[in-house]
């Protein structure tokens, strides 16, 4: 049960956006590592869709091939950074089991064959494992990549979206952090998830860390919020009048 703070937001987006549901596809772990990892700081519908229909082409999931690739290569699919900083990130993720003891010296987690064996962790170990073997690799990214292939709806992958509507709905102040890798690397959100690991010291003014009340309904309702937040309420500049919360909204009730 939501506490009632959350609950009007969920319930309203929820009406709007009927059916909204999270696939989750452990199998399909390399490609949405690729694709995860090409979205970073750009537009999903209008870039990495291309990008990714032409990686599936030339390397489907192979993420050795990727890895192996020239950068000339690479510069065909696209000239983006992300794009070419995808064969780093590939050989990182490929080189967790060998560099595991040097990653994780904090957690027990026993020696893995394969980067596929990340899905037989516990998310939170994953997570920081990830964040720490990937140089480019940052908490919306690594928490879109395990809310997607593991068993943890509970993981809100953090974007401006996110931020600029929780804020405008009051459910969290404006001046709420994001979450950084520099912290979440090396802390947890909670006390208790991971045995001798510290919560983070930002735990009372991170954005991820305020809406894990939502609990299992945390990744779904961060969807709801993508798609209202990038169709209606953008951030510079919000549709209110087409709005279905404008009645509750404070931001269309000081707009008129």
């Amino acid at each position: 049960q939501l506490p009632s703070e959350l609950r009007w937001a969920a319930e309203s987006l929820s009406r709007i956006y009927p059916g909204v549901r999270l696939p989750i596809a452990p199998h399909d772990f390399n490609y949405v590592f690729i694709s995860v990892s090409l979205s970073r700081r750009t537009s999903y519908e209008k870039f990495v869709l291309k990008w990714c229909r032409r990686i599936w082409q030339r390397y489907d999931g192979n993420l050795e091939a990727i890895a192996s690739a020239s950068p000339l290569e690479l510069r065909e699919v696209g000239s983006s950074y992300q794009i070419a900083q995808l064969k780093d990130m590939a050989s990182a993720l490929l080189s967790i089991p060998s560099r595991l003891k040097e990653l994780s010296p904090d957690l027990n987690i026993p020696p893995l064959t394969s980067h596929l064996d990340l899905l037989k962790l516990k998310p939170e170990e994953a997570r920081l494992v990830l964040l720490r073997a990937c140089r480019y690799l940052g908490p919306k990214a690594t928490d879109s990549l395990i809310l997607s292939c593991f068993k943890a709806p509970h993981f809100i992958p953090c974007d401006a979206h996110l931020k600029t509507l929780a804020a405008r709905l009051g459910l969290t102040d404006p001046s709420t952090k994001m979450p950084e890798k520099s912290l979440c690397s090396r802390y947890v959100c909670r006390e208790g998830l991971i045995v001798g690991v510290k919560v983070c010291p930002r735990v009372n003014d991170c954005l991820r860390s305020k809406l894990m009340k939502l609990g299992g309904l945390g990744g779904w309702f961060q969807t709801l919020c993508y798609i209202h937040g990038s169709s209606i309420c953008k951030t510079l500049a919000p549709r209110c009048d087409l709005c279905s919360l404008r009645r509750d909204c404070p931001l269309s009730s000081s707009n008129g």
